[in-house]
């Protein structure tokens, strides 16, 4: 994952681009159908607390490790 210098506006607030790799972007899908097949509905909420951590690195990147200048990675935290 990744964000630009590239910064966006939403309402007010002002969020960098977000950039998921297609490897990323796989693995948040078979993480999906998997905690679906666990319990109905649990793959819905993965992705639902994912989309709000998504939003919070596009909105405050500097609140997570930086790997290089301008990319960051973060980890999901568990419930």
């Amino acid at each position: 994952m990744g964000t630009s210098r590239t910064k966006r506006f939403k309402g007010n607030i002002l969020k960098y681009k977000l950039i998921i790799r297609n490897e990323a972007e796989l693995e948040i899908i078979e993480a999906s159908i998997y905690y679906e097949t666990q319990q109905v509905g649990l793959g819905k909420r993965f992705l639902a607390h994912l989309q709000t951590y998504l939003d919070r690195i596009q909105t405050y990147p500097e609140h997570f490790s930086t790997l290089r200048f301008f990319v960051v990675r973060a980890s999901l935290p568990s419930e």
